[in-house]
């Protein structure tokens, strides 16, 4: 059996940060691991990838918190990744 990452990545594509986590992302399934990855208002499409949708204002920023840390609890990840932690990414 594989092991499964999950990859959460808080801010969307206008920060350097997401397409460092992308580059991440991309090289865990080259490797050969089963990998998810969250991102704030995503536009990539594939396997995996799980797009949270988050505007611009604080009481999106809170919603969209609560979003990710339900998908963490509720995935069954051995590792759990979290790219840019900020006070909003819990």
């Amino acid at each position: 059996m594989k092991r499964e990452i999950l990859l959460v990545n808080s801010l969307d594509k206008r920060y350097g940060s997401t397409y460092r986590a992308r580059r991440f992302f991309a090289a865990f399934l080259e490797s050969g691991y089963r990998c998810k990855y969250v991102e704030s208002n995503s536009d990539l499409i594939g396997d995996g990838v799980i797009s949270i949708r988050q505007r611009d204002n604080i009481l999106s920023y809170f919603a969209a918190s609560i979003q990710r840390a339900a998908i963490v609890l509720r995935e069954r990840s051995c590792i759990v990744i979290i790219q840019k932690i900020t006070p909003l990414t819990f």
